[in-house]
C-alpha cells in the first residue's frame, strides 16, 4: 500500500514536472517571438539571461553577444543606480521605468520599461519589454520648446492679449495688455479695485457702455469683432491711450462657447496724427472760408467781414483776443481798429487809440520790416524788449504771435493773437497760414478804398487763374488711354486740339507721353486701381511742337454700381517749370558744396602764408629791418585779402536775408570814380597793360563811392587774372541815355555762351578746379546786386578765345536837361 502511494507520488511528481516544462516551453515560444523587445535578467546579479529575436535586433547584438552581458551594459546609468532599480522591480516597489539604453552602435535611445519578477527554472529572474519612446520623448521635448516660445512670443508682442471666459472672467493676459489698459494682473482679474474713473471712450468722447466691451459684443453675437478704436481713461495716463481692438470666439467640439480673446494695438501716436491733420484740414479750410468771404464782400462789408474773420479765428486757435493794427500814413502812431475777446477777457481796443510806435522798438522794428514775430512766452524776450514785455505784463498775456498785415507791398498794420494766463505752442505751418491771414486783412483794408471796378477786375483775375493750361479728361483703362472727354486746356498743354485726341481720332494720348515714360505710367495707375485708390503720376510728354515738358496727373477711378471699372477721371497739369526749379536747387546745392570746398581752399592758402611768416617773426631774433618789413608786408596783403573774403560772403548773408546792400549814395565825378583804382592799377602794371578812355570825366555820378570802386576792382581784377600776361585791358567810360556806362574788355580766354548765362550766378566759377585763379564765386554776383541796387544794369558780351567785356550804367547826380536848366 506503502509502495503504491509511493508510486502516485511519484507520477504525480512527474506530471507536475511535465506540465511545468510545457507551460516554460509555451512561454520560451512567445518569449522568443514576440514583436516587442524583451529581456530576462537575473535578479541578483543584472546579468541577462535571456533576450528575443526582436530585443537582439534593436540593441544590434547576437543572442550569444547579449547573454555575456549585463543590463549595465546597455543602461546608461551609472551601477549604483541601475542596482537600485533592479531592486525596487525585484521588491515589486516599481515596475515601470524611463531610461536611456545605448546601443551597439552607440546610439543612446530613450525607452520604456515594464519589468516584473518570474520564476523560471526555479530562478527568479526580472521579465522586462522595452518599447522606445525616443521619437514621442522629441515631441515632448519639441511641445514644451513650442510652448515655452508661444509664451515668450505672447510676453514680448507689442499687442495687448486677453483671454476671458465665457462668463467674461479674465483668464489670461500678457503684460502689453497690462501695461495698455493700464491695469494690474490683480485688478484684471478682479482681485484689486479699479479707479473708478478709468473706462473705454468711443471716438466721439462718449463712454462706452458696459454692454459695448469688446468681449460682451463677442459673447453676445458669437462673431467675430474687428477694428474697433476705443479709447482708454488711465489712472497713470494725463492724456487717452488709443487702441485698435478686436476680439473673437473660440468654442468646443460640441459648439458653444469657450473663450473669447480679445487684442489691443496701440494706435495713439497715429491718432494724434489723424488729429492733428484735421486740425490742420480745418484750420486750411477756415482759411479758405475766410478768403473766400473777404473775396464776396463790398468795400462797405469790409469792416464786419474783418470782424467777424477774428471771432471765426480766435475760437478756432483758442487764443484769448485777436486784433488789428493799422499804422498812420507817417508810421508815427497806431490805432487799434479791430477786436475780438474770448468771454472773461478784458477789451483793450479803447484804451490802444493813437499809441506811438516807438514806444515799442523792438516789436515795431520787426513789423514794419516785414517780419512775424512769435513770443512762446514772455521768459524768452531778448533784453532789449523790455518796453514789450512791460506793456504784455501789464495786459497778463503770456504767449503772443504777430503778423504784418501787408496792402500793395507796403506794411499797413499788423494782425494779433494774445493767450492771457498760460502759453500757447505753435507750429511754422500755423504761422505760414496766419501770414496768409494778413495778406487777406490787408486786402480787405485795400478793398474799402477800392471802387466796384477793383472787385470786377479781381474777379476777372480769378477766373483767369481759374483756367490756367490744364486738361481735365475722362479715359478708358487700355494701353491707349483712349479719351472719352478731353478740355479746352489739352491746346495749351500738349499742343493738340481735343478733339484729335477723343476716341484716338487722329492721336492717341499714350503717343503723347514719353516713350521711356509709357510703362512706368501704366504700372503705376495699376497699382492704384488694385487698391481702388486715386493716383498721381508725374511724367514727361512730347507736345505737337516736339517740346519735352514734365506733366502732373492726378485721378481717380469711376466704378458703376456692380463695381465694374467705367472710366478714369483727372486733371493734367504743366509742372516743367517746377522740375526746373527742382534741378536749380540741385545744381545750387552743388555749387554751394563747391563753393565750401573753394572757401576753404581760399582760406587756407594765405592763412598757411600768415602763420608761416609770423611764425618767422617770432622764432628768428635775426632778422633784419628789411626782412621783417617784407615779412609784416605780406601778412598785411594776405589779411586784406581775407578780409576782402569775409566782406563778400557778409554782403551775400545781407542779401539772401532780403535786407539788400546798405548804399550811402552822394554826387562824385568820373574821374574821382576811377582814382581810387588808380592804386591797384599801378600794383598790376606788370601783370598787365591798361588803357583808360572816359568821357565827360567831370560830371557827376550819384553813387556809393565805395561800392562802386569794389565793382571796379572785382571787374579789373577779373580781367587781370583771366588774361595773358603783357595783354591789354581797356577801360571805357561813355555818357549814354540811361546815364553812365563804364565797360572793361579784356584779351582772356573768354567765355562760353553756357558761362556767359551764369557769371552772375551765386557761387558761379568759370574755372573750378583746383588749379583755378583765385576766388570764391562770389563776386560778380555781388557786383551784379551793387549796380542793381543804384538803378543801374549790368551785362557781359564774351566769346571763346576772344575775351570778355563787361559793362554797366551808373545814375547821374543831375539829369541834362536840369543841368542845362542851371546853366
Amino acid at each position: 500500500m506503502q509502495r503504491m502511494d509511493t508510486l502516485k507520488g511519484m507520477t504525480e511528481c512527474k506530471r507536475g514536472e511535465e506540465l511545468l516544462r510545457e507551460t516554460e516551453g509555451r512561454f520560451r515560444k512567445m518569449f522568443r517571438n514576440h514583436h516587442a523587445c524583451m529581456l530576462l535578467i537575473d535578479s541578483d546579479c543584472g546579468r541577462i539571461d535571456d533576450a528575443n529575436t526582436s530585443a537582439c535586433n534593436y540593441y544590434g547584438y547576437s543572442l550569444a553577444q547579449m547573454k555575456n552581458m549585463k543590463i549595465d551594459d546597455i543602461n546608461v546609468l551609472s551601477p549604483e543606480e541601475v542596482d537600485a532599480a533592479r531592486q525596487r522591480a525585484k521588491d515589486s516597489n516599481q515596475n515601470y521605468f524611463e531610461f536611456k539604453h545605448r546601443l551597439a552602435s552607440g546610439k543612446i535611445r530613450d525607452v520604456e520599461v515594464y519589468s516584473s519578477s518570474i520564476v523560471v527554472q526555479n530562478k527568479t529572474l526580472l521579465f522586462s519589454v522595452i518599447h522606445d519612446i525616443t521619437t514621442r520623448k522629441q515631441a515632448e521635448k519639441t511641445l514644451l520648446e513650442s510652448e515655452k516660445s508661444h509664451r515668450q512670443l505672447l510676453e514680448n508682442v507689442q499687442v495687448g492679449i486677453v483671454s476671458h471666459a465665457a462668463d467674461t472672467r479674465i483668464l489670461t493676459s500678457n503684460t502689453k495688455a497690462s501695461e495698455l489698459l493700464g491695469l494690474t494682473d490683480d485688478q484684471m482679474r478682479g482681485k484689486d479695485t479699479i479707479d473708478p474713473a478709468w473706462c473705454f471712450f468711443r471716438e466721439n468722447g462718449t463712454i462706452l457702455p458696459l454692454e459695448e466691451y469688446p468681449v460682451n459684443q463677442v459673447i453676445a453675437s458669437e462673431k467675430i469683432l474687428e477694428n474697433l478704436i476705443l479709447g482708454i481713461n488711465r489712472a497713470d495716463k494725463k492724456d487717452l491711450v488709443w487702441v485698435l481692438c478686436g476680439a473673437y470666439p473660440l468654442f468646443d467640439e460640441h459648439n458653444r462657447l469657450q473663450r473669447v480673446v480679445t487684442h489691443f494695438i496701440d494706435i495713439t501716436d497715429r491718432k494724434q496724427k489723424e488729429q492733428d491733420i484735421q486740425y490742420r484740414e480745418a484750420f486750411e479750410t477756415l482759411i479758405a472760408e475766410i478768403s473766400t468771404r473777404f473775396v464776396e464782400l463790398t468795400p462797405s462789408e469790409a469792416v464786419q467781414g474783418i470782424d467777424l474773420a477774428l471771432k471765426d479765428l480766435g475760437d478756432f486757435a483758442g487764443v484769448d483776443r485777436c486784433y488789428v493794427f493799422l499804422f498812420s500814413t507817417d508810421n508815427m502812431h497806431m490805432d487799434n481798429t479791430h477786436e475780438w475777446c474770448a468771454e472773461g477777457i478784458t477789451p483793450q481796443k479803447e484804451n490802444l487809440q493813437g499809441f506811438i510806435v516807438s514806444d515799442l522798438p523792438w516789436a515795431m522794428d520787426k513789423i514794419l520790416n516785414k517780419q512775424v514775430f512769435y513770443v512762446p512766452s514772455l521768459a524768452d524776450l531778448p533784453p532789449e524788449a523790455g518796453a514789450e514785455k512791460e506793456h504784455w505784463e501789464a495786459q497778463g498775456i503770456q504767449s503772443q504771435i504777430v503778423v504784418p498785415i501787408l496792402s500793395t507791398g507796403e506794411v499797413r498794420g499788423f494782425l494779433g493773437f494774445d493767450v492771457v494766463g498760460s502759453e500757447k505752442q505753435w507750429e511754422g505751418r500755423d504761422i505760414t497760414l496766419l501770414q496768409t491771414v494778413g495778406h487777406l486783412l490787408g486786402n480787405a483794408i485795400e478793398h474799402q478804398q477800392a471802387d466796384r471796378a477793383q472787385k470786377e477786375s479781381e474777379r476777372k483775375l480769378s477766373t483767369l487763374m481759374a483756367n490756367l493750361p490744364g486738361m481735365a479728361y475722362r479715359c478708358r483703362n487700355d494701353r491707349d488711354w483712349t479719351m472719352e472727354f478731353v478740355s479746352d486746356g489739352c491746346h495749351s498743354l500738349t499742343g493738340y486740339l481735343s478733339e484729335d485726341l477723343i476716341e484716338n481720332r487722329k492721336h492717341s494720348f499714350a503717343d503723347i507721353i514719353h516713350p521711356e515714360d509709357r510703362e512706368t505710367v501704366w504700372q503705376q495707375i495699376q497699382i492704384a486701381l488694385r487698391e481702388k485708390g486715386p493716383f498721381q503720376v508725374e511724367y514727361r510728354i512730347r507736345t505737337a511742337a516736339g517740346e519735352e515738358r514734365w506733366a502732373w496727373d492726378l485721378g481717380r477711378s469711376v466704378y458703376a454700381e456692380d463695381g465694374e471699372l467705367l472710366a478714369l477721371e483727372g486733371f493734367i497739369t504743366d509742372i516743367t517749370e517746377r522740375k526746373k526749379a527742382e534741378e536749380t536747387l540741385r545744381e545750387s546745392d552743388r555749387m554751394k558744396s563747391e563753393f565750401i570746398k573753394t572757401v576753404a581752399h581760399e582760406f587756407r592758402t594765405p592763412l598757411t602764408s600768415i602763420q608761416g611768416f609770423s611764425g618767422l617773426l617770432l622764432t628768428h631774433d635775426q632778422l633784419s629791418p628789411e626782412e621783417q618789413r617784407e615779412s609784416l608786408r605780406y601778412i598785411h596783403e594776405r589779411s586784406i585779402g581775407l578780409a576782402d573774403m569775409v566782406a563778400d560772403i557778409l554782403d551775400i548773408a545781407r542779401i539772401e536775408a532780403g535786407k539788400g546792400l546798405s548804399l550811402t549814395l552822394s554826387p562824385c565825378t568820373v574821374i574821382e570814380t576811377f582814382r581810387q583804382v588808380e592804386p591797384f592799377l599801378k600794383t598790376q602794371a606788370s601783370r598787365c597793360r591798361f588803357e583808360v578812355t572816359l568821357a565827360e570825366e567831370d560830371l557827376l555820378l550819384k553813387i556809393d563811392k565805395g561800392k562802386i570802386c569794389q565793382v571796379l576792382e572785382n571787374l579789373l581784377s577779373n580781367a587781370v587774372k583771366f588774361s595773358p600776361e603783357g595783354s591789354l585791358v581797356r577801360i571805357r567810360g561813355d555818357l549814354i541815355e540811361e546815364g553812365y556806362r563804364i565797360s572793361v574788355a579784356d584779351q582772356g580766354m573768354g567765355m562760353t555762351p553756357e558761362q556767359v548765362a551764369k557769371v552772375f550766378d551765386k557761387f558761379y566759377r568759370a574755372d573750378a578746379s583746383d588749379t583755378a585763379v583765385e576766388g570764391v564765386g562770389l563776386g560778380m554776383h555781388i557786383v551784379k546786386h551793387i549796380v542793381e541796387d543804384h538803378g543801374g544794369k549790368i551785362w557781359v558780351e564774351s566769346e571763346l578765345g576772344k575775351g570778355t567785356t563787361v559793362s554797366f550804367t551808373l545814375p547821374l547826380a543831375l539829369r541834362r536837361a536840369e543841368e542845362n536848366a542851371n546853366s
